[in-house]
């Protein structure tokens, strides 16, 4: 987001010398609501990895194993907020940029529904493309610093006051509901690529915590995932990559690795306005096949992993299916920690694997990426996701689990 008198770049190179003349919108209602800004955080060449590669800063190194990385686009932002370099952060997200780097770094992070946080004032290569929509939300180490950023910035920020295409829709406050109110839909496998051994069990921990505390658990079997993966990966690129390689092209930059990799979602091929408007009515039908599912079914909130594994190597995270079927939803969605970390002499392979047959050959990369001695110590974050413009209920029920789970993060060393 543009700050005055500094640099705002989004980690192109031609963006280096661009200094801001005047706040962004999110900047200018944060002052004048008294937050003290005092760093901007690393992001990944193009803002399209769930890492922190670029050309001139370098990676970022995830808190708790300095070997892996702390997620992206918000790499440097989760990585801070969860070692308690500062209260809150910012950070955006179209595909899991907050909430992958929340999940990797130990924090809890709020992907809220579409339009409800001002993007006014901001660079993206996205802009003007609306399939599916950027988000900013807040990351923290307490959800009630999450519920108090999003009420106060919507509340008092009223934010559709400076930014036409922000909703006027304030936070309302919800309470924590009783564990035996809640009813949980669980999404074990998205039916692309399987969990890995430390989110296996951090899954099957929490969903037994949460049951014995009287939670109602439904296992689910998703809708339509690889979909809604292509669709979404299409809608990514649907100008050929037109406004990323005009961007980087300017400066001659090499590209990283995962930019190459994320230049060629969709078949990164041009679309017509046919083929777009088609897109939408997949995600039209997508989204309504969901929440008809949950009001069918009375469920709350789908309970799912937030990655296929813990925070990943850098230049090494290839999967995005589990965070951007919820872009493709715009469900609003809380990644919180389960106080569980990666533990080499539990998280193996089971047996099985030796015989287990790839549905696909990203699933093989992503699976076999995984040794237990190289992921030490990372935590489990994993989300939870409930209808369009439901964030405030959302949010209240991920205070219930955490007080459940019994997780302190400020507590973390």
């Amino acid at each position: 987001m543009d700050f005055k008198g500094r640099q705002r770049h989004a980690c192109f190179v031609s963006k280096i010398d661009h200094i801001c003349e005047a706040h962004g919108t999110n900047a200018q209602i944060l002052e004048n609501l008294g937050a003290v800004f005092y760093i901007r955080t690393n992001q990944p060449q193009t803002l399209m990895h769930l890492c922190s590669d670029n050309n001139f800063i370098g990676v970022s190194r995830n808190p708790f194993n300095l070997s892996l990385t702390p997620g992206g686009s918000s790499s440097g932002e989760g990585a801070l907020v969860g070692f308690g370099g500062s209260a809150i952060g910012v950070g955006t997200d179209i595909g899991g940029s907050i909430r992958a780097p929340a999940a990797y770094s130990g924090c809890h992070g709020l992907r809220p529904t579409s339009k409800r946080i001002g993007l006014a004032g901001s660079l993206s290569a996205g802009a003007g493309q609306e399939s599916v929509m950027a988000v900013a939300g807040p990351l923290a180490r307490t959800i009630e610093d999450i519920d108090y950023w999003m009420k106060h910035y919507i509340n008092d920020g009223k934010p559709w006051e400076v930014d036409q295409n922000t909703l006027r829709l304030p936070w309302k406050e919800v309470a924590a509901p009783k564990a035996s109110d809640l009813t949980i839909a669980v999404m074990y496998d998205d039916g692309i690529v399987r969990t890995t051994p430390p989110i296996t069990r951090g899954l099957k921990e929490t969903v037994a915590k949460l049951e014995k505390a009287g939670v109602k658990i439904v296992e689910f079997k998703p809708i339509r995932t690889q979909l809604a993966y292509d669709t979404v990966n299409s809608m990514y690129t649907c100008d050929g990559n037109d406004a990323q390689r005009e961007l980087l092209a300017a400066s001659g930059e090499p590209l990283c690795r995962l930019t190459k990799w994320s230049l060629n979602y969709g078949g990164g091929k041009e679309l017509t306005v046919t083929q777009n408007r088609k897109l939408n009515m997949i995600r039209d039908s997508l989204r309504q096949e969901y929440t008809s599912f949950l009001i069918d079914n009375k469920i709350d909130f789908i309970l799912s992993p937030t990655y296929n594994n813990v925070a990943p190597k850098p230049k090494q995270v290839y999967n995005w299916s589990y965070t951007s079927l919820f872009n493709i939803l715009d469900f609003p969605t809380l990644v919180f920690q389960t106080g569980i970390f990666q533990d080499p002499e539990i998280d193996q392979w089971d047996a099985s694997y030796k015989d287990y047959k790839f549905r696909s050959e990203l699933e093989e990369i992503e699976c076999n990426i995984y040794n237990p001695k190289e992921f030490v110590g990372a935590p489990v974050g994993l989300q939870l996701s409930g209808r369009r413009y439901f964030d405030e209920e959302v949010v209240a029920a991920g205070k219930t689990i955490v007080d459940i789970l019994q997780v302190d993060l400020t507590k973390i060393k």
